[in-house]
């Protein structure tokens, strides 16, 4: 059984140490490996939206529920994060600066228990591209 607080607790700890990133990521690994365990510790969202977990001055959990065929529009978060998908899909498309504006350089689908660690510089747009609910915890 998932245990959000245990999480939220493990992830407080693994951000205050020199590879914060690549161990917040392997703590999210396992939360979305069983599915079904996290989607029943969330509960059933009643409608699309992005849910705060936890916020503080060095970490933020949010549970992301993408409406079917949502999109983002390319944007960045100017810090590190990782993401795991526990329902649906998710595709995301990576940009790159240029002298004048942003253009593509690759894409990433996530779907049921994978996961994605985008960099501090990084730019993206995502997509649920299919046509039921898409969820994803994002830390």
């Amino acid at each position: 059984m998932f245990d959000l607080q245990r999480f939220i607790e493990a992830c407080g700890a693994a951000v205050a140490r020199a590879d914060g990133a690549p161990a917040v990521r392997e703590l999210v690994a396992e939360a979305v490996s069983d599915p079904a365990a996290l989607a029943a510790a969330l509960g059933e969202p009643e409608h699309a939206g992005i849910q705060a977990l936890h916020r503080a001055a060095n970490l933020t959990v949010l549970h992301f529920t993408w409406a079917p065929w949502m999109s983002m529009k390319p944007h960045n978060h100017t810090m590190w994060s990782v993401v795991g998908i526990f329902s649906g899909r998710e595709d995301n498309v990576f940009w790159r600066r240029t002298r004048d504006s942003i253009e593509a350089h690759g894409a990433r689908t996530l779907g049921p228990g994978e996961t994605t660690m985008l960099g501090a510089e990084a730019i993206h747009s995502v997509v649920n591209p299919i046509g039921k609910r898409s969820r994803a915890i994002h830390v």
